[in-house]
């Protein structure tokens, strides 16, 4: 049996996150069923620094919600992760497969099947990329330049779609708790010891394009700064 876990950080995403839980599920049951593959699966939320009601939605749709007045995405991430890997009676194995999304964030229903091919493959950690679902609240001119910077390259990296076996997650110490950039840290520390980095672009997660950011210098951030540029 295949044990998966999924972490979602979350920061008064009330709103959004059940759209984000009920993708991961649908994820989770697509994989099931196309590969007829036995999964131990465990959603955990992180509600950090919460002041709305995103305790009371995660607790009815994820399998386990974790507290936190952190204020850090990189914190949120690490603590989630490190619940899971101590958790009493469920340990992890190493080749367990770890990965990450966001509350304002829905992972297609191909999300898990395409990141355990990579890592079955050979991978230690996989990256995948990332799609705005609603420019409503950006300028109409702000679409076609990011589209135009984004495919300049495939080596992106996003925390809301990232995952990476346990042991090379425990092999390089996890998460740092870091206000922004922890997900290109994780990628960058694995690289330099020498793991086995892949970028996929077969499972784009579709993210908040939204000017009212959650995360300072997060993906928010840098469209705005993208917008003022254009």
């Amino acid at each position: 049996m295949k044990q998966v876990r999924v972490v979602i950080p979350a920061r008064n995403e009330e709103r959004l996150l059940p759209q984000a839980l009920r993708a991961v599920r649908q994820a989770v049951e697509h994989t099931r069923h196309l590969a007829a593959m036995a999964l131990d699966v465990r959603v955990t939320v992180v509600a950090d620094r919460c002041a709305d009601r995103t305790e009371a939605v995660a607790k009815h749709l994820a399998d386990e919600v974790i507290i936190l007045e952190a204020g850090s995405v990189g914190a949120a991430r690490a603590a989630g992760c490190a619940v899971l890997l101590s958790s009493a009676g469920s340990e992890l194995r190493d080749d367990a497969v770890m990965l990450c999304t966001d509350a304002d964030s829905l992972v297609p229903p191909t999300w898990i099947t395409e990141h355990l091919a990579h890592i079955d493959a050979g991978a230690h950690i996989v990256a995948g990329t990332v799609r705005v679902h609603d420019w409503s609240d950006r300028p109409a001119s702000l679409k076609p330049r990011y589209e135009r910077t984004y495919s300049a390259s495939a080596a992106h990296v996003h925390g809301a779609n990232l995952s990476f076996t346990a042991a090379a997650y425990r092999a390089v110490g996890g998460f740092k708790a870091l206000a922004t950039g922890e997900d290109q840290d994780l990628v960058d520390r694995m690289l330099a010891a020498g793991m086995r980095v892949e970028f996929c672009t077969q499972a784009a997660v579709m993210t908040s394009g939204r000017s009212e950011t959650r995360a300072k210098q997060g993906f928010g951030d840098y469209l705005t700064t993208l917008e003022a540029a254009s």
